[in-house]
């Protein structure tokens, strides 16, 4: 075999450089995978053969191409063009595999493409051109719209904009060699989704065209960046998680000789290995985490200890008073924590002197909750939420900046998809502790603008004011606003209040 290479490969012209280099990167891949086989994949080999695929894949066409179009006379001047730009790449990659920019790949083999179409449509040689063409994209198993498009080297997405959520989907298909994306769920080995692309494609019961089969085979689920999801809509991560391990309705071609005895007796979810991944402790995660993770080798929880919280953050001085609000069970700490906000803290912004009020609400349930009363009590008052027009965003910021009305009722939805900064804060009342931390310290400084209030001079000095009401069952983000130690103290005391006063 090597005989008849060789002596193929010499009978190649010397003048021809371009064939003879690509001639030689087909041999030494043929000759290490050859190896490779028959030695199975020793350690040693492994990273060889992957340079030289790589080389092979990303060089081979480009000099295939000006070949065709140095021995045809065709565009033979930018000849030299065709492997300047995947040798760079390349190079750069050698130093940094992180840095292989299939971008510039797919670019350099949609010209390689066009460059051999035309020498072939002007040279009468399409039909031969076409044949080396399919064989080079059937050798290394790439999909032609990979070269014209070169985002499907890098990742197959399904991207649908909704509001706040993303949808995304993709399957990859592996083996030894090469990833290939587009591939059918039913042969996938890696699936990148979101929880919308998963709940469009799973559906409601009683839909048409439902599918979600292949998610009775899941053996290692990674949730990252779970702390978004929270901040989407985290119905949809339930409904995909309740939707694993169930019985398939049809085989879809699978041997059934080779499916694992625990799965057919339908003990999959007890060996599906679990990572959740979050920025910050949250109730809906550890919910999740201890409901429906089912491991037989148990679970694992890493959480930071949070030494002085986000309170330290806050850069002025200002009395931070806690409230506790006691509650036996989570359903009825909804309804303790509204009663204790209408009947001791609210009434203390009643007063027309109480202006440029901010009251946070994480929940948008509670937010609904507040609106309605605030709206039945006549309280002069304007709302932001996630779905607030942009317009009526502006006009109530505008508002609470020039004291035109006392309330700003504001959601954490929009704060975290938004960040806006909002002028003329005097009061913050956070209805429930914040889930993330650092928003905490952030709407505390804003009341360093207080004194850009319009009429200040004439009111006299602001007082500043925050107010958190929190119950037992917001220990996690209680203990990341004032640290774990002070949570600990404070659910353990008596005390319904507890001031903090930040040092600057």
């Amino acid at each position: 075999m090597f005989k008849v290479n060789a002596s193929t490969y010499a009978k190649i012209p010397k003048t021809r450089i371009y064939a003879r280099a690509a001639y030689r990167l087909y041999m030494l891949t043929g000759i290490l995978h050859l190896v490779s086989s028959y030695f199975g994949y020793e350690d040693g080999l492994v990273k060889p053969l992957e340079i030289a695929f790589t080389w092979s894949y990303a060089l081979g066409l480009p000099l295939l191409a000006a070949e065709v179009c140095c021995a045809n006379g065709v565009f033979s001047g930018i000849a030299t063009l065709h492997i300047l730009i995947p040798t760079a790449t390349l190079i750069i990659y050698h130093y940094d595999v992180s840095q292989l920019d299939v971008y510039l790949l797919g670019v350099s083999h949609g010209y390689s493409m066009l460059a051999m179409v035309a020498c072939g449509i002007l040279t009468n040689r399409i039909t031969p051109y076409g044949v080396t063409l399919v064989y080079y994209f059937t050798l290394y198993r790439v999909d032609p719209k990979a070269a014209i498009d070169p985002t499907f080297l890098e990742m197959n997405w399904i991207v649908e904009q909704r509001g706040s959520e993303v949808s995304l989907l993709k399957s990859n298909h592996l083996n030894r060699l090469v990833a290939k994306l587009y591939s059918d769920f039913y042969t996938s080995d890696i699936i990148i989704a979101s929880p919308l692309a998963l709940r469009m494609l799973i559906g409601s019961e009683g839909e048409r065209n439902r599918q979600f089969d292949f998610l009775a085979s899941i053996e290692v689920l990674v949730m990252d960046l779970t702390h978004v999801m929270v901040m989407q809509n985290w119905e949809h991560v339930l409904h995909v998680i309740n939707h694993l391990h169930l019985q398939p309705k049809d085989s879809h071609g699978t041997d059934l000789s080779r499916v694992r005895m625990w799965a057919l007796n339908g003990c999959s979810r007890y060996y599906m290995q679990s990572m959740v991944f979050s920025s910050c402790p949250m109730p809906e995660i550890t919910a999740l985490f201890n409901s429906k993770f089912a491991n037989f080798a148990g679970k694992v929880t890493v959480v930071n200890p949070v030494m002085s919280g986000s309170m330290s953050q806050v850069a002025l001085q200002v009395p931070q008073v806690f409230h506790h609000v006691k509650s036996a069970t989570v359903s009825q700490a909804v309804d303790d924590r509204f009663e204790t906000f209408i009947s001791d803290i609210l009434p203390q912004y009643k007063d027309t002197s109480m202006k440029h009020t901010l009251i946070y609400v994480p929940s948008y349930f509670d937010f609904v909750r507040l609106r309605n009363y605030l709206k039945k009590q006549e309280y002069k008052f304007v709302h932001i939420c996630e779905y607030t027009e942009e317009k009526k965003i502006i006009r109530a910021r505008n508002k609470i900046f020039h004291g035109e009305t006392q309330i700003l009722l504001y959601t954490e939805r929009f704060h975290f998809y938004r960040r806006l900064k909002l002028r003329g804060i005097q009061n913050i009342i956070f209805y429930q502790p914040p889930a993330f931390p650092n928003f905490y310290s952030e709407l505390c400084n804003f009341l360093q603008d207080v004194n850009k209030i319009k009429n200040v001079e004439s009111e006299g000095e602001a007082v500043m004011t925050v107010n958190v009401l929190y119950t037992k069952f917001d220990v996690t983000q209680v203990a990341a606003i004032v640290g774990t130690d002070r949570a600990t103290r404070m659910l353990a005391s008596d005390k319904p209040t507890h001031m903090f006063m930040t040092d600057t």
